[in-house]
C-alpha cells in the first residue's frame, strides 16, 4: 500500500465524507458484494462468521435464535452490499451510509478471512502462482479500507 498512500476515505467538513478508491476497487466492490449476496442464504462455511452463534451449547436454543435471527441479517448484509454497489463511484457519502460502509467491508473481510483460514490479523503471504494469493491481496485491501473508514468515524 506504499508509505504515502493517499487516504480513500476522508472527512468532507460539511457532515459528509469524500471517497476517492481507485478504480479497480471501485469495479471489485461490487463483484465481490454479488459473490457473497450468492451465498447469504446457503450453509456454506465461508458465510457462517456472518451468523454469529448465541447459544454454543444449547443446539435446540441455537436453532430456534438462528431461525428467528437469521432472515433479518440476511437483509441487512444484503441491504449493506447494496448501498455500496449503488455508492462506491459516487465521491461522496453521508456519515450513516459510511457506517453502513463499515459494517459491510467488515463482513467482506470477515468472508474472505474465513475462505483463506485467517484467525488473527496476521500477515499472510502467498507465492502468485497460489491461487489464493488473489484473495489474500483483496483482504489486505479491504483492512486497508476498513481502517480509513474507521479513522473518519472515531471522534
Amino acid at each position: 500500500m506504499g508509505l504515502f498512500r493517499r487516504k480513500w476515505v476522508r472527512a468532507a467538513g460539511d457532515g459528509q465524507v469524500e471517497l476517492d478508491l481507485p478504480p479497480g476497487l471501485q469495479e471489485v466492490l461490487p463483484h465481490l458484494g454479488e459473490e457473497i449476496d450468492g451465498l447469504l442464504g446457503s450453509d456454506e462455511p465461508v458465510v457462517a462468521r456472518l451468523f454469529p452463534t448465541a447459544y454454543p451449547d444449547d443446539p435446540e436454543r441455537e436453532a430456534g435464535y438462528q431461525a428467528l435471527i437469521r432472515g433479518e441479517l440476511i437483509e441487512r448484509h444484503r441491504a449493506g452490499l447494496r448501498l455500496i454497489a449503488d455508492t462506491v463511484g459516487t465521491g461522496r457519502l453521508t456519515h450513516d451510509e459510511l457506517v453502513t460502509w463499515m459494517t459491510t467491508v467488515n463482513a467482506m473481510r470477515l468472508v474472505l478471512g474465513t475462505a483463506l483460514g485467517v484467525e488473527e490479523d496476521v500477515d499472510l503471504e502467498f507465492d502468485d502462482d497460489d491461487p489464493r494469493a488473489v484473495t489474500n491481496q483483496l483482504y489486505v485491501v479491504l483492512t486497508v479500507l476498513l481502517d480509513d473508514i474507521l479513522e473518519v468515524l472515531e471522534p
